[in-house]
């Protein structure tokens, strides 16, 4: 909770760094997936991110991932700014509004699923009506991954 609370205060001075350092730190990491359209596709270094394959409750857009810090995107964690929409489901999904707010995204938990990719598992996600941890694996895929990486 608190380094969700700190990447929130964070997220408004964070200074984007050189495009030689930025290449530099991106040929350390491998190429991570996230699991996208509708949890069966992939997709790298996402701008819109489904946290909930089921229904599509629950989904991230203007996924930008900060740059400059040691959890860049294809390290074990990547952090982000994003917009979250989050159905609040009252008095049910079908009938419930979005709630739509700025906050912050940490995706970790880097598996390797039947497919031979690498892909981020988990998505950690807070903004100021809540925040929650939500499994991002591709479930088709990764149905009988390895142990996180």
């Amino acid at each position: 909770m608190r380094v969700l609370i700190g990447m929130l205060a964070a997220l408004a001075v964070a200074v984007p760094s050189s495009a030689q350092t930025l290449r530099a730190t991106a040929s350390r990491y491998r190429r991570v997936y996230v699991a996208n359209k509708d949890c069966r596709g992939h997709t790298f270094r996402p701008e819109k991110i489904t946290l909930a394959c089921a229904d599509d409750n629950l989904y991230a857009t203007e996924v930008h991932f900060l740059k400059g810090t040691s959890e860049v995107y294809g390290s074990p964690r990547a952090d982000a700014s994003a917009t979250i929409h989050e159905n609040d489901c009252k008095p049910d999904c079908a009938s419930g509004k979005f709630i739509v707010d700025k906050g912050a995204l940490i995706l970790e938990g880097i598996v390797r699923c039947k497919d031979g990719r690498l892909y981020y598992s988990r998505a950690e996600y807070a903004f100021p009506e809540g925040q929650n941890v939500v499994g991002i694996e591709p479930s088709e895929r990764c149905s009988v991954a390895e142990r996180p990486l």
